[in-house]
């Protein structure tokens, strides 16, 4: 038998250190930490072969593990080198025989040998073992410091059981997710205080941790740490930057929602503008004063990095001060009698809106009919807000006839999109129809966009025949209570299209007007403006070095990719597919980086539904996207080009993954995978 250092045990740190496994060596080195690791022996890796050939020796090393542990039970565990690595886990890859007397250790270290050798193809200098004390728990667990599926947040599962059956899928655990940062952790049966050993362990690796543990007679044992693979550092990076910037002492509930899917990272400038039109007597407040409903500035909207939230709290108090969403579902509910009576009259006049459109009409038409006068940056900023009413009206007036309609055809074998994709056939646009500025740059209100301006047109073209079908065979008295809501969904998206054209020809002159600013200043990058405020650019306080270090700040967080939605408390979304706009498409799924210029047959995956995407329309069959709904802005352009679309969608879901052909169907929202 080779020397007592090849044996190396919780009190020393043999020189053949180097010939053990990550687990082991995790294993001394929370010991030596002062964790509670039940107590072991690792078998380095140049004695594997010999005690797979040779019983005697093997069965040397058994009396000098129990003469060295005296345990009562034992353990036989695998500490392969390939196991436990940042890029790999290998779990359960190898062997584990538990709950073993002295005698049965024999027989459990060949077993495990033999079955690693064969694992390994004969190369067992890559394999050592560990005999340990084996704890028969009074609960066993796992614990994930953060999602293994990428989210902040920590994953406990638990059982009374032995641990074997948890990480092997053997008995159904209690499972809770939470946040760092969440006030209320609602463990039960176990102390709350090993959520402190489970960050610490995170705290001492710099990265998150898949943590094997158990207790027995109220005591905690530490079994086994490694990285959680399916996370990098990027997503590591993302999720400590929220632990530190959210609030510790109230809670929150931000989210990616309308605005924020068209303008997803707004530079400074175009941030301000967004917080002119939801200000008090901006335009939003100006078009809901005209309909009787009390609005309140509550500065709802949120930069997270560079990414735009809403403050799902602060927005729902605007209109509501009687409602909160902070409640266990996140869902909007009454819930204090402060500004009862307020809540009360703008709920009625909400529900009462009259979606007739005429009048907004004729006045969008003649907004962009009128030629815009050069008079500075203060001027084309009036200038935007104010015809920005209109735009908001338009939309408000859409979001309740797509409402109405929505809930007419809630037992119709056909739903929104379908209807809406096929406008045309139901509704004559002709006397709306209204020509497209000339010369635009941008599809949405982001200065930065400099993408071709695309304007969607009604379209006349092969019709649904399944929606034919449906609507001759409808009743006529069905027919009679359709058909006038219909239209009005039909012109109101048309014209909330318009409306955009009127947006994005103000922004044009925003944009001009900025720049032709900088230059006066002698920016050496005029673009750079964009990196200043209104009130800075109007007030003059402003330089391009300035600007710069906005822009550095900005740029510093352009690799994240933030959640659609952040949360004090953890709670699991169950995310619905929804479809978008109608049609079937067939084809290979690729992202922006991977669709080929000059090759038809693909399917576009992106993470929201943004108005730029308007640009791939000739190159694509079709578009998934993670976020964005029916009301989106690209969804209007998308049912009017036919191209078929749906939301709510994430590389992975349904075992779908990018490189494989499918086919989506927008009208159901059903997305199979071609073999």
């Amino acid at each position: 038998m080779n020397s007592s250092e090849d044996i190396i045990s919780h009190g020393n740190m043999p020189s053949s250190m180097d010939k053990v496994g990550r687990k082991a060596k995790n294993l001394k080195k929370y010991y030596e930490a002062g964790f509670n690791v039940p107590a072991f022996i690792a078998l380095p890796s140049n004695l594997s072969q010999k005690m797979l050939q040779n019983q005697i020796f093997r069965q040397e090393i058994v009396a000098k593990t129990a003469k060295e542990l005296k345990a009562k039970r034992y353990i036989v565990r695998s500490s392969a080198f390939i196991e436990d690595g940042n890029g790999s886990s290998y779990a359960g890859q190898f062997l584990s025989i538990g709950d073993l007397d002295k005698d049965g250790l024999d027989k459990a270290i060949n077993d495990v040998l033999a079955h690693a050798d064969n694992y390994l193809k004969g190369n067992l200098e890559g394999f050592s073992l560990i005999i340990q004390e084996y704890i028969e728990p009074d609960i066993s667990g796992v614990a994930f410091t953060r999602s293994p599926s990428g989210g902040r947040e920590m994953v406990i599962e638990y059982g009374h059981c032995k641990g074997d059956d948890i990480v092997g899928g053997n008995s159904i655990p209690t499972q809770y997710s939470f946040y760092w940062n969440q006030k209320h952790i609602p463990l039960r049966d176990i102390n709350k205080r090993i959520i402190d050993i489970f960050k610490e362990i995170e705290k001492v690796e710099g990265f998150p941790q898949d943590i094997e543990w158990c207790i027995k007679d109220d005591t905690f044992y530490l079994l086994q740490v490694r990285p959680i693979t399916t996370i990098d550092s990027i997503t590591y990076e993302q999720m400590l930057f929220l632990d530190s910037f959210m609030p510790t002492n109230e809670d929150f509930y931000y989210a990616k929602e309308g605005i924020c899917e068209s303008i997803p990272r707004p530079n400074n400038m175009t941030f301000s503008i967004l917080q002119k039109i939801y200000a008090n007597n901006g335009p939003v407040h100006s078009v809901y004063q005209k309909y009787g409903i009390a609005y309140e500035d509550t500065g709802f909207l949120k930069i997270i990095g560079n990414e735009l939230f809403y403050d799902k709290e602060k927005e729902l108090i605007s209109l509501l001060p009687g409602y909160s969403c902070l409640n266990k579902c996140y869902e909007p509910k009454f819930s204090r009698l402060k500004g009862l009576i307020t809540t009360v009259k703008n709920i009625y006049r909400l529900n009462t809106i009259s979606t007739d459109y005429d009048e907004i009409f004729h006045l969008l038409r003649d907004k962009l009919i009128l030629q815009y006068e050069e008079r500075g940056v203060k001027h084309a900023i009036e200038i935007f807000l104010e015809n920005y009413k209109i735009v908001f009206e338009i939309n408000l007036l859409f979001g309740f006839a797509q409402k109405r309609l929505s809930s007419l055809l809630e037992k119709e074998s056909l739903g929104y999109s379908s209807i809406i994709s096929n406008g045309s056939y139901f509704t004559n646009l002709s006397s709306y129809e209204i020509i497209p500025p000339d010369n635009l740059t941008g599809n949405h209100l982001d200065l930065s966009d400099e993408s071709d301006f695309v304007a969607s047109t009604p379209r006349a073209s092969d019709y649904n025949p399944e929606l034919i079908k449906w609507w001759d065979n409808l009743e006529s008295t069905k027919k009679s209570i359709l058909k006038p809501v219909m239209d009005k969904c039909i012109i109101l998206e048309y014209l909330r299209e318009v409306s955009r054209w009127l947006a994005i020809r103000d922004m044009n002159c925003i944009k001009k007007e900025l720049l032709f600013c900088a230059m006066k200043n002698n920016f050496n990058n005029p673009q750079n403006i964009y990196f200043s405020s209104i009130e800075e650019v109007i007030r003059g306080s402003f330089d391009e070095s300035s600007c710069i270090n906005n822009m550095e700040r900005y740029m510093g967080f352009n690799h994240w990719r933030l959640p659609t939605f952040v949360s004090s408390s953890y709670i699991n979304k169950v995310k619905t597919l929804q479809a978008v706009s109608a049609g079937t498409a067939k084809g290979i799924l690729c992202n922006i980086d991977s669709l080929p210029k000059d090759k038809e047959g693909y399917i576009l995956y992106s993470d929201c539904l943004s108005p730029d995407l308007v640009k791939y329309f000739d190159r694509v069959e079709g578009i998934l996207a993670n976020r964005g709904g029916v009301l989106s802005h690209l969804a209007i352009m998308a049912r009017e080009k036919g191209v078929p679309v749906i939301s709510g969608f994430h590389v992975g879901d349904g075992g779908v993954e990018l490189g494989d052909n499918i086919t989506m169907n927008g009208d159901s929202g059903l997305i199979t995978k071609d073999y």
